[in-house]
């Protein structure tokens, strides 16, 4: 080409094509992604090259780029639709169109990811359509940074919102022994359930086997649960609905002293019921509201892995097989199509 822009995506603009006599330092403007390198090529009359590369790939281009999902919704053949939204948090556009750094993954039907990530906050970029299981949108950016977003189909039939979890403080015990209260915010205006397991609430590094809360109010709440802790910090480890994990580290060293521990109010689900309860082989789940739907039951130990699932039809009595399993606390979870409900129970 004699005069022309090579390498980089131009968004709008184009190089000017009459060149008056003496020297014009803004003589035309062009819009490309902050995070690619373009290149002007002017081939001049007594055919001598000039080639001019710009690159501004640097800290404003970095971390800008974040995604969620914002709505997922269960339809009648079974299959489900998850709407996901980025914001972009510079001033810049950015494209990611290599799909080996923009991809789907999990049980796909259709889906498009966006590639173009104009300034701002955009909700419904695009719509994946799946079946069966949770998917994930995972971008990789220019810095090599991996950033994932989970359709959980827990959610279904919701706008979700984000959940964090954070630490109010900690607390000095006896015997070198630390105790740390979690919080989190709830943004929706709704109760959500995220159950321990499938690496989305857990605990790590505590002591005597503690568990985190599966019930999430709406509103902020500073005093959830405790977890005790030795030398290692306690890690709180939460999927919110909108697919992001969260963190929340406590540590001696970098977190708040409580003044002293404040009431804890762990939420009991008096709508689901276990007979019997400890239970040695077989239990019988008996929720307070008959489910005349499909129903699948789960059970995690106290690390959150998964020991058992079964499926059950409607009005089928809900009854699992317990046999194998070692003495313990365990967790077990009902889901329906409308909701999720949660039980501990002791296994003998």
């Amino acid at each position: 080409s004699n005069n022309g822009i090579t390498n980089g995506d131009v968004l709008s603009g184009v190089p000017d094509t009459v060149f008056p006599p003496g020297n014009f330092p803004e003589a035309f403007k062009i819009r490309y992604p902050c995070t690619d390198t373009i290149r002007w090529v002017l081939r001049g009359p007594f055919g001598s090259k000039t080639a001019y590369s710009i690159n501004t790939f640097d800290s404003t281009c970095q971390n800008i780029v974040k995604i969620f999902v914002n709505c997922i919704e269960r339809h009648t053949d079974g299959s489900y639709s998850a709407s996901f939204g980025y914001e972009n948090t510079g001033d810049d556009t950015v494209v990611i169109s290599n799909p080996s750094k923009n991809y789907m993954e999990g049980d796909i039907i259709s889906a498009s990811p966006v590639t173009v990530f104009e300034p701002g906050l955009h909700r419904s970029a695009f719509t994946a359509y799946f079946r069966n299981d949770d998917i994930k949108w995972n971008i990789i950016s220019i810095e090599g940074i991996k950033r994932t977003t989970i359709a959980c189909i827990d959610y279904a039939g919701h706008c979700v919102k984000p959940i964090k979890n954070f630490v109010t403080c900690i607390r000095q015990k006896e015997g070198g022994v630390f105790s740390a209260v979690f919080g989190y915010d709830n943004q929706d205006t709704i109760a959500v359930n995220i159950a321990m397991g499938g690496g989305k609430n857990y605990l790590i590094n505590e002591e005597a086997g503690q568990f985190p809360i599966t019930v999430f109010e709406p509103g902020k709440h500073d005093s959830a649960f405790a977890a005790d802790f030795l030398d290692e910090p306690v890690k709180w480890a939460l999927l919110g609905p909108e697919g992001i994990m969260h963190y929340a580290i406590a540590s001696e060293k970098y977190c708040k002293l409580c003044d002293s521990l404040p009431a804890i109010n762990l939420p009991v689900n008096a709508q689901l019921r276990l007979s019997p309860n400890p239970v040695f082989n077989m239990v019988t789940l008996e929720p307070l509201e008959p489910i005349t739907t499909s129903a699948r039951v789960l059970v995690y130990d106290c690390t959150g892995k998964k020991m058992r699932e079964k499926y059950f039809s409607p009005n089928e009595s809900l009854t699992v097989d317990l046999t194998g399993l070692q003495k313990g606390v365990y967790v077990i979870r009902l889901v329906t199509g409308e909701k999720a409900l949660l039980q501990r129970f002791m296994k003998m």
